[in-house]
């Protein structure tokens, strides 16, 4: 998302009314990152004991902060959400905040997601 605002992606829902696991990023120097189940026209509940890690530091390249977020596939409890490893696409809903700190977005997108399925196994070269 862009440096200096919040942004952040809700998965498996297209509308705040689904109560959506989501992943909000703020938009401080050294960038927060919370999980939550938001709520229809609110901030919804700040999960805790989730397993969702930094991998990399944060990066800005043609004016958009990259960050690497990793954690397991399976629901770490209620309000999380179970990452299906056979899904072909996931829902989603993205936005993008006004400040800093979550709060009001100024601007948001929904849609799908295409997943593709890794290679396993060997490739051999000719």
């Amino acid at each position: 998302g862009p440096p200096g605002v919040w942004f952040g992606v809700g998965f498996g829902a297209t509308v705040m009314a689904d109560a959506p696991y989501s992943i909000i990023l703020d938009g401080s120097d050294d960038i927060l990152v919370e999980e939550r189940t938001l709520g229809m026209y609110t901030m919804g509940t700040l999960l805790t004991n989730g397993s969702l890690q930094k991998v990399s530091q944060e990066s800005i390249s043609e004016g958009m902060v990259a960050v690497e977020l990793q954690r397991p596939l399976a629901a770490a409890g209620e309000g999380f959400y179970t990452f299906d490893p056979t899904a072909d696409s996931i829902e989603i809903m993205v936005a993008v905040g006004r400040t800093p700190v979550f709060g009001h977005h100024i601007s948001k997108a929904v849609g799908s997601l295409k997943l593709t399925q890794p290679v396993i196994g060997l490739v051999q070269g000719h």
